[in-house]
C-alpha cells in the first residue's frame, strides 16, 4: 500500500520530491557538469547516499555495473522504487541506511554519489569519511551540494542543517578522508550550486615506487 501510494504522489507531483527542481536550481545543467566530470565508460559499482526520489541512480544506474542507494526515510525509498520502476530499473537496490553507518565492507564502491545531501548532516566531515571508506581504490566520490547563502527562511522551511558549504570546505574534509579533491566546479542558479570530484588518494611511497619502475 505504500509503495502505491508513492507511486501516486510521485507521478502527481515529482518536481515537489526533487529538491534541485523544487529550489528552481538548473538541474539539467547540474546533471550534464557531473555527467562530464565522471570518468568515461562503464560507472562500475555505484552507491548513491540519501538517494531520495531516486534521480541519481536513474541518470547513471544504466552505465554501471550494480547500483544502489540508501536513505534513511522509508517514504523516500518508496518514491525511488516507484521512480526507477516507471524508468525500467528495477535492477538497482534500495536500502534503508544511515549515512554516518553504511551498511557495507570498505572499497565496495567504485563510484559514490551524495546529490544535495551533505547540508542535512550533522557532521559532514564524517558522513565523507564513511563514503570514503566504501570506496575503492581509484575509486570516484561525486558531491553536489549548496555553495553558502543566506537565505535563512529556506534552510527553515526545507530543515537543512547547513546553508552551503565553502568549496575550500570540502575540500579540507575530504583531504582528510583520505580522497583526492579536484578543484570545486561553481553552476550558477538562483541559488549557487557546488560540484565536487575527489578520487582515492595514492601514497606518496606507491607515487614513489611507480616513479623508479618507470626510471
Amino acid at each position: 500500500a505504500r509503495a502505491r501510494a508513492a507511486s501516486a504522489a510521485f507521478q502527481a507531483n515529482p518536481v515537489a520530491w526533487d529538491e534541485l527542481r523544487a529550489l528552481d536550481l538548473p538541474a539539467a545543467a547540474i546533471e550534464a557538469a557531473l555527467l562530464a566530470a565522471l570518468p568515461p565508460g562503464p560507472l562500475g559499482r555505484l552507491l548513491d547516499i540519501g538517494t531520495g526520489t531516486g534521480r541519481m541512480l536513474e541518470l547513471l544506474a544504466p552505465r554501471a555495473e550494480s547500483a544502489t542507494g540508501i536513505d534513511l526515510s522509508r517514504e523516500m525509498l518508496a518514491l525511488a522504487r516507484a521512480r526507477l520502476s516507471a524508468s525500467g530499473l528495477g535492477r538497482c537496490t534500495l536500502r534503508q541506511a544511515d549515512m554516518m553507518r553504511l551498511p557495507f565492507p570498505p572499497a565496495s564502491f567504485d563510484l559514490v554519489t551524495l546529490a544535495m545531501v551533505l547540508h542535512y548532516a550533522d557532521e559532514p566531515a564524517e558522513v565523507l569519511a564513511e563514503a570514503a571508506r566504501v570506496l575503492a581504490p581509484q575509486g570516484t566520490l561525486a558531491i553536489v551540494d549548496l555553495a553558502p547563502h543566506g537565505d535563512d527562511a529556506l534552510v527553515r522551511r526545507l530543515a537543512h542543517r547547513w546553508p552551503g558549504f565553502p568549496a575550500p570546505q570540502v575540500a579540507a574534509w575530504l583531504a582528510g578522508a583520505g580522497l583526492a579533491p579536484r578543484p570545486a566546479v561553481a553552476l550558477p542558479g538562483p541559488l549557487t550550486v557546488h560540484l565536487h570530484i575527489a578520487t582515492r588518494a595514492v601514497p606518496a611511497t606507491s607515487r614513489a615506487g611507480a616513479a623508479r619502475i618507470d626510471a
